[in-house]
This record gives C-alpha cells, structure tokens and sequence, in this order.
C-alpha cells in the first residue's frame, strides 16, 4: 500500500495542507500547480521534502526493510575508588629541654701591682762628652790601620819600632818604619787628579795636552775666540801620531786647526815650532782669495789639510779643534 505523505505548505499568513498524496506524480502536480501560489523562497524547500518522500516510497516498493536500530549500549560501570594511601605516622616531638639562662663568666683577679723601681741615676755622658769635645777616638778600633787611639787622638802607633818612634810618613809594621801605605796612595790620586782636565777638555797622557772638540759651524775667527774662551787656542799638531789622535777625536767631518801659511810665513797660533804638515796632494794650492788658514778633512777623513779662507763658512759644519797644555 503506498505512503501516504501529508506536506505542509505554509504561505503568506496561513498554512496549506497537501492532501492525501498516493504517489509522487500527484505530488508533481500539486507542486507545479501550487507554483503559481509558493513563493520562490519556498520552492526549494518543497523539492527537497518531495525528493525525500519519492526515495522512501521507492524503497518500501521494493521490499526493503529499513536496517534495525542498534543494540543500546550497556550501561558504564562506575569506576572503583582509588585505594586510599595508608597514613605515615607523624613523627613524636620529643619536648625541648629548657634553655638554662647563661652564666656569667667571672672575671679573673687582677694580677698584683709590681713593687715601684727606684728612681734611676742619671749619670753624667762622659763618652759623649769627650767625643763632642777633643775627642777623635775612644778606642783603637775607631783609628785607621797603623794607628791607634790615645787620650781621644789617633796617632801613628811605633811602640813595636826600634825607639819607639819612625820618620814622618812612614809607619811601624813588624818592627820596621816603612812608607805609609794610605799617604802614597793619597797622593798618588791627588796626582791622577792633577793631570786630568776639567770639562769639556779630554786629558792625553800621550801628548800630555787637554783637548776640545766644538761642534757647530764656525770659520776661522770664531774659531779662535770659541777656544780662548775656554782657555786654549786653535789646535796645533806636532806629530802624525798627534794627528792621528786629534783626528780619532774628532770622529768625522771638517774642522779648523791653528796652521797659517803664506807665501812668505808659516806658523802656528800657539807658538810652536813648525815640524809637521799633512797636506792633501796638490795643497796648498792658494785657492779662495787669502787662503791662509788650514781646514782638515774637506775631501776625505783621512786628516789631511787643505789651506782655505779664514772668513770662509762652509755649508757642511766645520768644527773647532782647541787645546791646551796641561
């Protein structure tokens, strides 16, 4: 027997009920007949609800019964209570012994008070007193080696000589005067400082001169003055082994010794005698105009001499050789 299907069709204020509909042809044309009446907003809800009555209807022609609902779930077991963590004993509080309330530490007796010295003396300073005085020694310790100390002097000690006593500067060493030691020693300093020369002046055992070397720019005549200022004048040179040294002290480049030469004289400024020359070859050769002073290393450093003019300043620096006798 076919389903009978009741379609609701609700319209502008009311509500259409379909009648019985016995297949879906009728229902095909209850839909195209209620076209005119259902509004478009309707028209797609109809078509489904439709679509859905004919695949139930071809369904039950067939003779296909609908699948059976499954079995209800049985019902859940309630969960088992968690079992129950079995209580640790708490600990027993052993009761607190009372604090006993501190003692206070007794104090040690005072050690007894030390008996007062006596009063000290004072006594009058007699080392100091002598050796502020006249004193020079107190004892023997304080003299040099060949002396010793009597009534606050150091005197030479000759007791172990022949009489008793030795000849000024010579003392007794086992039972013979001999020189004193520390008095020739003395003097032979005092000699060495008597042959070296003051600063700026370099002593020569040698030629037993002081010599100086000025460096800077000078001719001949500021030269001159520069050395007698100190106390010398321009260097004369006696010897090639003076020469030499002269030249070594210098080190390197030109300077000004005190040689005059003309066609008529020759001397130096110091005065001494004229014994040696070191002339480079074909010097003097008279050049410049007045060439009457000598110039030394003006081509080479090898010491040799070249006459040139006394104003003259040359563009590298020429030097001032001065010496002195001792």
């Amino acid at each position: 027997m076919p389903t009978r299907i009741r379609i609701a069709l609700p319209l502008t204020g009311f509500t259409t009920v379909l009648g019985s509909i016995k297949s879906p042809i009728a229902a095909l044309r209850i839909l195209s007949v209620s076209s005119s009446v259902v509004s478009q907003r309707y028209r797609s809800s109809m078509l489904a609800l439709l679509l859905l009555c004919i695949s139930a209807d071809f369904s039950l022609q067939q003779g296909q019964q609908p699948p059976p609902p499954p079995p209800p779930l049985p019902p859940l077991r309630p969960l088992p209570p968690p079992p129950q963590q079995p209580q640790q004993p708490q600990p027993q509080q052993l009761p607190q012994p009372q604090q006993q309330p501190p003692q206070p530490q007794q104090q040690p007796p005072p050690p007894p008070a030390l008996p007062a010295l006596p009063p000290v003396q004072q006594r009058p300073d007699y080392e100091n007193l002598l050796r502020d005085t006249i004193a020079d020694c107190l004892s023997d310790y304080q003299c040099r080696v060949f002396e010793h100390c009597v009534v606050g002097k150091c005197i030479r000690d000759t007791r172990a000589c022949p009489g008793g006593t030795c000849p000024a500067g010579m003392v007794c060493v086992a039972g013979r005067c001999l020189p004193d030691p520390l008095i020739a020693t003395t003097e032979s300093i005092l000699g060495r400082l008597k042959e070296e020369c003051p600063s700026p002046w370099t002593f020569s055992q040698q030629f037993n001169a002081c010599y100086y070397v000025g460096r800077g720019s000078y001719n001949f005549f500021t030269a001159s003055a520069e050395c007698r200022r100190l106390g010398g004048t321009v260097a004369s040179i006696g010897s090639s082994e003076e020469m030499t040294y002269v030249n070594g002290l210098v080190g390197s480049g030109a300077y000004w010794i005190g040689y005059h030469h003309t066609r008529f004289s020759s001397n130096w400024e110091d005065g001494s005698p004229v014994g040696f020359t070191n002339y480079r070859r074909g010097q003097p050769d008279g050049c410049c105009g007045g060439a009457g002073c000598t110039l030394v290393n003006y081509r080479s450093n090898l010491g040799e001499w070249d006459d040139a003019g006394c104003h003259v300043i040359w563009r590298t620096p020429t030097y001032a050789v001065c010496k002195k006798p001792r």
